[in-house]
């Protein structure tokens, strides 16, 4: 519903856009109510809310967006961006450009893979983004002193992969075998 009265309104779209560009930019240090995170990740937001609405008014863009030469060209473009900004420390190109980059990849791999077995395996843990979200540093938090404190784990690479894996599985069945059992649970987690 929503959606589709803003679909409607392309003033407001670009009003909106315009206002979260603005909103990126500003130097905002107050931490109450996040509302510095808020201003800087309200833009990357805003720009899946829009992709979502125009791929649905364009399908003809999956076509274009599902070939394998716009995804390797788009990994090219933001790993050069991406290398130029952060390691060779280039300040001309602005945070913003290579995070737009770094969306039109991910949105371009995501078009490849959905109709395959990985890409149906994240539709599923998609479903529970939320829960995952809300239950995700309950867990790390667990794993990280499991793997750190009593396993004495000095390995990075064991300990990424036993967080992520620890984390990832943990808050997925919890959020899939136990907070979707209850109903009072499930409408709190945006379920019907």
């Amino acid at each position: 519903m929503f959606q589709g009265w803003v679909r409607k309104r392309i003033w407001l779209q670009v009003i909106v856009g315009i206002g979260a560009i603005a909103l990126n930019m500003l130097p905002v240090s107050s931490d109450i109510f996040k509302v510095d995170s808020l201003c800087k990740y309200f833009i990357f937001f805003y720009a899946g809310f829009l992709i979502q609405i125009y791929f649905e008014i364009f399908p003809e863009w999956k076509k274009i967006l599902d070939n394998t030469g716009v995804l390797i060209i788009g990994c090219l473009a933001w790993g050069m961006v991406f290398v130029a900004w952060y390691i060779c420390k280039v300040t001309f190109i602005p945070q913003l450009c290579v995070s737009v980059i770094g969306i039109f990849v991910c949105v371009v791999f995501a078009i490849k893979i959905c109709n395959i077995r990985p890409g149906l395996v994240l539709a599923d843990i998609g479903k529970y983004s939320l829960q995952l979200y809300l239950l995700d540093g309950y867990f790390l938090g667990v794993s990280r002193t499991v793997l750190v404190q009593v396993l004495a784990c000095t390995n990075p690479l064991v300990i990424v992969a036993g967080n992520t894996l620890f984390d990832l599985a943990g808050a997925f069945g919890t959020a899939r075998y136990v907070l979707m059992k209850a109903k009072v649970l499930r409408v709190l987690c945006g379920e019907k």
